[in-house]
């Protein structure tokens, strides 16, 4: 994973917009490719007549961040 991406290219897309109910217009966006993770911190206590247990103390999900690669999504975004 990377923390930033940039790319300059020259590309061709075509796709159909489809009619959607509530909806008028429709436009193709290209998105680059993100992944999601988690995070979680544990510590490595003694335990009582010996060996040790895992204890853990946060966890935090949401964490989203760019790939490298050059690998980029395109959709449709209706308004």
């Amino acid at each position: 994973m990377g923390k930033t991406w940039s790319k300059s290219d020259t590309w061709t897309y075509a796709a159909t917009v489809q009619e959607k109910q509530g909806k008028s217009r429709g436009r193709l966006m290209m998105y680059h490719e993100a992944k999601g993770f988690s995070v979680t911190k544990y510590r490595m206590e003694p335990k009582f007549g010996g060996g040790c247990e895992k204890v853990k103390l946060w966890k935090k999900s949401g964490n989203i961040a760019p790939v490298k690669r050059n690998s980029n999504l395109w959709g449709i975004q209706y308004a």
